[in-house]
């Protein structure tokens, strides 16, 4: 499996931040109450790990999409032809990703439709 030292890296800090309650330590009432707060209302955190899953789904559908291209046909169940010379289905290719070809129809369709609403958004203001 490919390494994504950054990825993997706020994975653990946020397991860690999920196993350890790093507010408890504080004694101070009002201090903890704040500290709570932050954590709760931290929404610039929500919103970039929201970014982080919406770019890994764009590019699932993406790469789906080139599949069907390099297959020369518009379907899974042809043979593509993968850089290391051996052919396999885009079904094959997808499950030893371990993305179903449901989930990357959806990732597919979901690319087609932000597109098409960013352009909208994009002709509308230039």
């Amino acid at each position: 499996m490919t390494s994504l030292v950054l990825y993997d890296k706020m994975r653990h800090a946020i397991a860690e931040c999920a196993r350890i309650d790093e507010a408890a330590g504080i004694r101070n009432k009002a201090a903890k109450l704040e500290a709570y707060a932050r954590i709760r209302d931290d929404k610039d955190s929500q919103r970039r790990f929201g970014e982080i899953r919406l770019r890994a789904c764009v590019r699932i559908g993406e790469i789906s999409k080139e599949l069907d291209k390099a297959s020369g046909f518009e379907g899974n169940q042809h043979e593509v032809l993968p850089t290391d010379g051996k052919k396999q289905t885009k079904e094959h290719q997808l499950k030893e990703a371990g993305i179903s070809t449901g989930s990357a129809a959806f990732c597919a369709s979901f690319l087609a439709s932000f597109l098409a609403s960013f352009l909208t958004f994009y002709w509308a203001f230039y």
